[in-house]
């Protein structure tokens, strides 16, 4: 991978890529379980008693930072990983 990426066409370096603990932890959940809804994604992080609305930011700000693409599906969104657990 390159030291640069571009994501809707602002490019970004690796050190945007920096992750907070809880964005750290939404991503090994994509790891292990592949795609997913937001949805899917509240019953797997149900342990950490977050607000409602907390999945959403986490999940926008992965994508801002090019970890997740998302794919509109009906009414709900579908997020995949856009990099490996490796990089």
């Amino acid at each position: 991978m390159h030291p640069w990426y571009t994501v809707k066409g602002r490019v970004h370096t690796m050190q945007d890529r920096k992750l907070s603990e809880a964005e750290a932890y939404i991503m090994e959940l994509f790891w292990a379980n592949g795609p997913m809804t937001t949805d899917e994604l509240g019953k797997l992080a149900a342990d950490r008693n977050w607000k409602p609305t907390t999945p959403l930011t986490l999940l926008s700000r992965l994508a801002g930072k090019g970890m997740l693409l998302v794919e509109k599906q009906g009414s709900s969104n579908l997020y995949l990983t856009c990099v490996s657990h490796a990089e």
